[in-house]
């Protein structure tokens, strides 16, 4: 272990010619520049590999509370020997003020933030000409992003469907998917622009630490596998003879691609992915107080050992505060990435367990996610088929981290009220809402309370007037707000307007319990879905609550029966007919060869009953004798 004398205020000295290096940081805000001194951390090492990560850059510092940084920007920069290193600009995500001293705290995130949004692709996909850095520009584009490339591995590679919009999966979801395509991982770099990262050869050699914990090499790789994390057989491999009795057999895994989610996808990508890191490898280690302010991850270095040999590396963890930078490569713990979906709809290709019965003629297919990045959720798909029932599939989601209850108007008491709600609301049918479901607001008022600890909350829904003459407005802890949109809106508390001032207030909750109230004049004048409360100052896509399941089944034998917890209805389908029952059996509508029965009929145009026809005419509607 190699010692070096402390630096002193202002100033580091370097070990090997003894030259003093004065250095600072400071800030932009607003064209205000605030000396500080702060922690940043930068990291593309997660789940014991870096294939497939994208990780953000964070900051934090103390400064004068007079500076106002409440969802502001600002710049971050080093000064060395006069030289300003800039490091990025960041979105504060955090403040917090000490009364006392009047200092402020800041938490930042690099300009990767803003692809923590949902992802919704306008790209003709069907048209077979989509290409892996099509979906990559739009992903920039949709996020606010700069891309700072105009090619990558597997960049040509086409892209035939669209599996993340509609699933809540977030931009940078669908980055982390393009870096497992490509062999990269995804980072905002010290320029603000987004980049596919493998390795940036450098000619930096680290040897002026106080401390270095020189660990194990790790195998370079020979050989690659595209796979699926649960199914057996369905693993594509790639190796090169040569190398392997060269190096040995040293294994990558990259599983549960979304955009290889067949053989032939993980053929076109496999080739180019194994060219691109085969016999990679590196020596781990860890090296304190090494003054590199310049490097980041992805960087490959070279450190002089305790015996004084260079070694090679890479950089994948870096963090300093001040003048202390400790610089990293951990060991490589696992050489499989399993890519982790976002929400359910895609997790039917991801962890299928396949149970095979013979002697009983019967095949199921059991998916199951137990935790995700953003949600305690869990959803399982069963496909079961045999002689006697046909084949029957059954999908049910559990879990969420909704703070509100019943959002879907699933549930009822034993009074035919909605349980946990309070008020008069029906229940609609609206394939925008993530459940299915939709709250229509009738002539009075709609509300619910939950407890919760003392804290930052978020409430987010969206709503649409459908009656202009109505009046309505929602109250969040006794803070009411007009709802007057007769477009589709998402209204969610902190919202902001272009000028930086709050449309609704941030929600801080100082009585223990969270209260929302729909008031509406009107029967059936406001719609309303996907209401959604969480913890923190930011809304989260939506999800049930964490106590709720629901579930839909699908019987197809001689007809097709589905059947829905969440709509509690019963849908049948055979040659005698089509009718809809309550799970009671209680008959809401039929078609069959004796005619039509519905308790609601809606025409839009014209409709012939008994030789009677009804046409609407302009403003007016006409009543003829056909």
């Amino acid at each position: 272990m190699i010692k070096l004398l402390k630096n002193v205020t202002n100033t580091f000295i370097n070990n090997c010619n003894n030259i003093e290096v004065s250095t600072y940081e400071y800030i932009v805000l607003n064209g205000t520049t605030i000396r500080i001194k702060a922690t940043l951390d930068d990291d593309c090492y997660e789940n014991g590999n870096f294939i497939g990560s994208f990780i953000l850059k964070s900051i934090k510092f103390e400064t004068d509370a007079k500076y106002k940084f409440r969802n502001r920007e600002f710049e971050y920069y080093r000064v060395v020997d006069g030289e300003s290193i800039k490091i990025g600009t960041f979105i504060t995500t955090e403040t917090s003020i000490n009364d006392t001293t009047n200092i402020v705290s800041v938490v930042a995130m690099d300009y990767g933030l803003k692809t923590q949004v949902e992802y919704n692709s306008a790209l003709d996909y069907e048209s077979g000409n989509i290409t892996l850095l099509d979906v990559w520009n739009e992903c920039c584009n949709l996020s606010g992003l700069q891309s700072g490339v105009n090619t990558f591995t597997n960049s040509d590679f086409i892209v035939d469907s669209d599996q993340f919009t509609g699933t809540g999966a977030m931009i940078r979801d669908v980055f982390k998917a393009i870096g497992l395509s490509s062999g990269t991982f995804i980072k905002v770099a010290n320029d603000d622009k987004v980049y596919p990262i493998f390795k940036t050869e450098t000619t930096d050699i680290i040897e002026d630490y106080v401390e270095l914990d020189d660990k194990r090499d790790t195998q370079p790789w020979t050989c690659l596998r595209l796979g699926m994390s649960q199914v057996d057989g369905e693993n594509l491999d790639y190796f090169d003879p040569e190398l392997v009795a060269q190096y040995g057999e040293h294994w990558l895994i990259l599983n549960d691609n979304p955009f290889a989610y067949n053989q032939e996808k993980r053929q076109e990508l496999i080739e180019n992915i194994y060219n691109q890191i085969k016999t990679f490898g590196y020596s781990a280690f860890e090296s304190k107080s090494s003054f590199k302010p310049y490097l980041t991850c992805g960087d490959v270095i070279k450190f002089r050992n305790r015996e004084g040999q260079l070694v090679e590396s890479i950089v994948l963890r870096y963090e300093h505060q001040g003048e202390e930078i400790n610089i990293s490569a951990p060991s490589e713990t696992t050489a499989t990435v399993n890519y982790v979906y976002p929400l359910s709809a895609i997790d039917i290709a991801k962890n299928t367990q396949v149970e095979v019965d013979k002697a009983e003629g019967k095949i199921s297919l059991i998916t199951e996610q137990l935790e995700n990045n953003y949600y305690d959720t869990s959803q399982v798909n069963e496909l079961i088929q045999n002689a006697k029932t046909g084949l029957t599939n059954t999908f049910s989601t559990s879990g969420g981290s909704n703070i509100f209850r019943n959002t879907g108007l699933w549930f009822k008491d034993e009074n035919g009220n909605y349980e946990f709600w309070e008020g008069n609301a029906t229940r609609s049918s609206n394939d925008n809402a993530v459940n299915g479901n939709s709250i229509i607001l009738q002539n009075g008022s709609f509300k619910q309370e939950q407890p919760v600890p003392n804290g930052r909350y978020t409430v987010s829904f969206y709503y649409q007037v459908l009656n202009p003459l109505a009046t309505a407005s929602v109250k969040i802890n006794d803070i009411e707000y007009s709802l007057d949109s007769e477009e589709p809106v998402l209204f969610y508390t902190g919202q902001e307007n272009t000028e930086g001032g709050y449309i609704t207030q941030p929600l801080e909750v100082t009585t223990k319990s969270i209260k929302i109230e729909f008031i509406c004049d009107i029967d059936g004048a406001v719609e309303v879905y996907d209401l959604m409360g969480n913890i923190g100052a930011t809304y989260l896509a939506y999800t049930q609550n964490g106590n709720e399941t629901t579930t839909d089944t699908v019987n197809i034998s001689k007809g097709i029966t589905i059947t829905s917890t969440n709509m509690e209805t019963i849908f049948r389908a055979n040659a005698n007919g089509i009718r809809i029952t309550t799970l009671q059996d209680s008959l809401i509508a039929y078609f069959t060869d004796k005619g039509l029965s519905t308790k609601e009929l809606v025409v839009e145009n014209e409709a012939q009953i008994v030789k009677v026809l009804f046409q609407e005419v302009d403003d007016q509607t006409w009543i003829t004798r056909i």
